[in-house]
């Protein structure tokens, strides 16, 4: 009965995704890290983009980190897929990519995962550092530390050697049912939000930097500066990962 569930579910969403319109998303601005709310200083994206460049001239492992005013009234889930298969961070033959997406008004942290790294970085794993590691951060007001702390526990876990967070049992309580629902449900409400005109405004812009799903963005990220040079490798993802709130 579970299996048979699990499998309705699974039929439903993929009906329900594949129908759904290609959505104007952010180009790749060439940074791994690219900031739309103004979180973090020139020097503190200057810092991380010079550690997933030296990253992924030794691993081949693309990481990119995306912070967002919120999801446009989309599930964050939706968003971060469709923002990944987009970037497209990975290396084609390796699909080796990760994208962490975070979103300032749902408060939620969405981990993606390509296929090349769900086994050694499985949904149970990017749980618990989206939900476990780096929340106490945010909560209070350390972004960049919450962000640093999990693309450290993201590399460590590629490589085999992540331990986890001390005294923590997120890994062991995940439990898959909850989540299928939940996104589900975040879909569909978004999808009809939308086509039964909830806002008369149509998007909403969320401020200078961002200009939302269907218009486009107004502006570019706060950039720091000189140490970029990621580019797509062609990478694929297929929705593993997880998402975190604080």
């Amino acid at each position: 009965m579970y299996s048979g569930f699990i499998l309705g579910v699974t039929i439903i969403v993929f009906l329900f995704i594949s129908g759904l319109p290609a959505q104007k998303l952010p180009d790749q601005t060439g940074q791994y890290v690219n900031d739309y709310v103004g979180w973090l200083s020139k020097q503190e994206i200057g810092s991380l983009n010079k550690m997933l460049r030296v990253y992924e001239d030794t691993t081949s492992n693309q990481f990119l980190v995306a912070i967002f005013p919120d999801a446009q009234g989309y599930a964050v889930e939706e968003f971060a897929i469709r923002l990944a298969e987009k970037w497209r961070a990975g290396k084609k033959e390796r699909d080796n990519g990760v994208l962490m997406a975070i979103f300032r008004d749902e408060r939620a942290i969405r981990i993606e995962v390509g296929y090349g790294l769900e086994d050694v970085i499985p949904d149970a794993i990017a749980f618990q550092i989206a939900q476990s590691l780096i929340p106490p951060y945010f909560k209070k007001g350390d972004y960049y530390q919450g962000i640093y702390q999990g693309l450290q526990a993201l590399i460590e876990a590629a490589a085999g050697k992540y331990q986890g967070v001390p005294g923590d049992q997120s890994e062991g309580r995940y439990n898959w049912m909850p989540l299928i629902v939940i996104v589900i449900l975040l879909i569909f409400f978004s999808r009809w939000k939308k086509y039964s005109g909830g806002s008369s405004g149509g998007w909403r812009n969320s401020g200078p930097f961002f200009g939302g799903f269907g218009g486009g963005f107004g502006g570019s990220p706060r950039s720091g500066g000189g140490f970029g040079g990621f580019r797509g490798g062609g990478g694929s993802f297929g929705g593993g990962g997880a998402t975190g709130r604080w």
